[in-house]
C-alpha cells in the first residue's frame, strides 16, 4: 500500500482511489482494535500504539497529498477541526476529481 510506504511524505499527489482504499483499511483496522480492546484492555492499548499511531500519521500525509491532487495546499487539512462545516468541506475536497495533467504540486499522474 502506497500510503504506508510514504507515511511521512507530504509532497506529491494521491488519487481518489488511493485515499478511499486507505480510509477503508483504517476503518477495518480500528474495528479490529476496538474488538480486541473490549476483550483485553492491555492488548488494546498496545495495538492502539502499534497500529493506531502509524495509521493516523499515514492518514494525515495521504489527506495532504489528496488535497494536492485537487490543486489545494495541504494547509486546508486544518479546516477539519472546525465542527461540522470543516468536515463537510474536507469531504467535498476529497471527493473532487484531481486536476488532470501537471499542477503546482507534481507532474501528471
Amino acid at each position: 500500500m502506497v500510503a504506508i510506504s510514504n507515511i511521512v511524505t507530504l509532497r506529491g499527489r494521491a488519487s481518489r482511489s488511493a485515499y478511499w482504499w486507505f480510509a477503508l483499511l483504517q476503518v477495518i483496522a480500528y474495528l479490529v482494535v476496538g474488538f480486541v480492546s473490549d476483550a483485553s484492555r492491555p492488548v488494546g492499548i498496545v495495538l492502539d500504539i502499534v497500529i493506531g499511531i502509524p495509521l493516523v500519521i499515514a492518514g494525515i500525509s495521504l489527506a495532504v497529498r489528496r488535497l494536492h491532487d485537487t490543486n489545494r495546499t495541504g494547509w486546508w487539512w486544518w479546516i477539519g477541526f472546525i465542527p461540522i462545516i470543516g468536515g463537510i468541506i474536507l469531504l467535498v475536497f476529497y471527493l473532487l476529481r484531481g486536476t488532470l495533467g501537471p499542477n503546482r504540486y507534481n507532474v501528471a499522474r
